[in-house]
């Protein structure tokens, strides 16, 4: 039995539109690596603080706890709007 000279792709339909995969840039992995790191010197910056936040503006620790609340509920509720418009493409 001789192999058959021809090769067969299987076509998936409604594949059309597929992106190609690629690789994100340098520079937008340097900046996504940039803007990681301020958001963790961010986080480590507001519990070294809370003295001089106490005393110069007058805040309780109540305050500083919501402050710290808010932002992470905030950064976990638009998690999802952030994937969604990457995996669409829309911010390349």
């Amino acid at each position: 039995m001789t192999p058959c000279p021809v090769s067969v792709v299987a076509e998936v339909p409604g594949d059309d539109n597929q992106a190609p995969d690629r690789a994100p840039g340098w520079l937008t992995q340097i900046s996504l690596f940039s803007v990681v790191a301020i958001q963790g010197a961010d986080m480590k910056l507001l519990s070294s603080s809370i003295k001089a936040l106490q005393q110069d503006i007058g805040v309780t620790l109540t305050d500083i706890g919501y402050m710290s609340m808010a932002q992470m509920i905030a950064t976990k509720a638009t998690a999802p709007l952030w994937g969604i418009l990457a995996d669409r493409g829309t911010l390349s």
